[in-house]
């Protein structure tokens, strides 16, 4: 698929003589174009809703654009109906507005027909000889029925390709839920040989990070928590330096919810990080120096505490935990677990083996950790969007199971149960438990023995581009003055251009964490 540059934005479309009004949306908003098998090429919806057809015969679409633009591109996705791909235009007269009149830049132009499936993602490219215009086009439409209604799935228009990088991804201002690495990527500008990246922790202090001659870059040593704002210049044949505009990310992620069981109020024992206090029911209580930590909270085998819906919705989520069972565990019992409004998910026992549920299923995989009976034991749920882990620390060693797979995002929106599967009245445990966190991320390993030993989280190391090595860097360009407006291109570059890496993951972790230990 061709370069292309900056995004034009389209205000109204007319079909034949009449504006589509809000119709026009659905050809030119692209909300329906999704990277749904992360190829870096947006496929689009085949529902009929996402597309535009008209209800009578149509000689013309006319696109008036935000403004007279040097256009060079235009992207059409044809009717995309999984029934209906025949009222797709087969050909058209491409027209520009200049000079008060219509000028014809392509005669008869052939589109490819859609696929009728989610996977289209290759539109019909026209490439033109750069031309000024506020207008275009489509006129003599002849469909592959040769019938009406005519339909087409979105239509976007491209200015020349300058010399920054363009399809800059992530996105200005996001939020990456995220914990490996994160790799920022571009489409580099024309006639660009080197890219420099520039990071730092506000706009006026960015740092050269390093040139590179790839157009996407890994970046380690992020903490969580904290905002990076950064750029990529593009680097031409003479040297000169073409700064994109600079855009900021965030790693997020953090510890929601923290229960320590060292006091009640009001019958509620406090959230130490937030504001969901646990409610105790039943015969619940608080059993002072009987915890790992300090004090416990004490279940009869009938009883547990009630803590609101945690509205976690993803698919990297971490529960973690220590629990004494004080008899021997038979058939299912909760453990820490929400079973509400579509979501069963969180830890549970079979027998005393460790298990889990998520996405209303995966209860019937087998860990092979078993729980023992009178000790202390440190258990945690890791899930990932491909894989959960199981991890236990029976006072010997960290064990774990990995269980491959993949897992949708859950919701929790429902009560989040301590010692008991939520909506079931025969499965509660019978023990203590203490230091009861979720976090709304996938921990590390590393992460999981920093909070089994109640540490703080391991440093994330120095802030460094994968493949560069700072101490030999001689940036090619000084930092690049930057207005800080954003262009058309960063509004609206919402199809695909070529393929390039998405963000893939993040590194570097920053979590709250309470410190807790027994009194002398």
């Amino acid at each position: 698929m061709p370069f292309a540059g900056e995004q034009i934005a389209v205000n109204d479309i007319l079909a034949g003589d009449k504006s589509l009004g809000d119709a026009a949306d659905a050809l030119i908003a692209g909300t329906d174009l999704k990277d749904n098998d992360l190829d870096g090429l947006k496929e689009h919806s085949k529902e009929s809703e996402s597309m535009w057809a008209s209800d009578d015969p149509v000689d013309s679409l006319t696109f008036q654009l935000e403004s007279s633009q040097e256009l060079e591109t235009v992207f059409v996705y044809n009717y995309n109906h999984p029934y209906l791909t025949g009222s797709g235009i087969k050909t058209a007269d491409v027209q520009v507005w200049q000079d008060g009149s219509w000028k014809t830049v392509k005669k008869g132009f052939e589109l490819e027909p859609a696929q009728g499936s989610e996977d289209y993602d290759m539109p019909s490219v026209i490439e033109l000889e750069p031309v000024k215009t506020d207008k275009v086009r489509f006129a003599n439409l002849i469909t592959f029925n040769d019938a009406a209604p005519i339909g087409l799935s979105e239509v976007a228009f491209y200015k020349v390709r300058g010399p920054e990088a363009i399809l800059i991804s992530p996105e200005d201002d996001a939020k990456l839920r995220v914990s490996d690495s994160i790799t920022l990527s571009w489409a580099p500008g024309r006639n660009a040989q080197q890219h420099e990246i520039h990071i730092g922790d506000s706009p006026d202090t960015l740092e050269s990070m390093g040139t590179l001659e790839t157009e996407s870059a890994i970046v380690n040593g992020l903490e969580r928590g904290k905002k990076y704002y950064w750029r990529v210049d593009s680097i031409d044949e003479q040297d000169n330096a073409h700064a994109s505009r600079i855009r900021s990310f965030q790693l997020a992620g953090d510890i929601v919810g923290h229960w320590v069981f060292d006091g009640l109020e009001d019958g509620f024992a406090p959230d130490a990080v937030g504001e969901r206090d646990a409610e105790l029911s039943g015969n619940a209580s608080i059993a002072p120096d009987a915890g790992k930590y300090w004090s416990a909270l004490k279940l009869d085998g009938k009883s547990s505490a009630k803590i609101l819906p945690l509205n976690l919705e993803s698919d990297g989520v971490t529960i973690t935990g220590w629990i004494k069972a004080t008899e021997k565990p038979s058939g299912v019992t909760g453990l820490m677990m929400t079973r509400d409004a579509g979501t069963v998910a969180g830890i549970n026992l079979l027998g005393s083996e460790l298990r889990y549920h998520w996405d209303q299923g995966n209860w019937d995989w087998g860990s092979g950790l078993d729980i023992p009976t009178g000790q202390w034991t440190f258990v945690a749920l890791v899930v990932q969007p491909q894989q959960a882990t199981l991890y236990m620390h029976d006072g010997n060693e960290m064990q774990s199971s990995v269980h491959m797979g993949p897992h949708s995002a859950e919701e929790f929106y429902g009560d989040f149960g301590l010692g008991l599967d939520p909506g079931r009245n025969d499965r509660y445990f019978t023990g203590l438990m203490d230091d009861v966190r979720v976090y709304d991320y996938s921990l590390k390993p590393n992460e999981v023995e920093s909070v089994c030993k109640n540490e703080s989280m391991p440093s994330t190391g120095e802030l460094a581009v994968v493949g560069v090595e700072r101490s030999k860097l001689e940036p090619m360009s000084e930092q690049a003055g930057d207005t800080g407006e954003q262009s058309a291109d960063d509004k609206n570059n919402m199809l695909p251009v070529l393929t390039i890496v998405g963000i893939i993951a993040g590194i570097g972790i920053f979590s709250a964490f309470v410190k807790r230990g027994k009194s002398d």
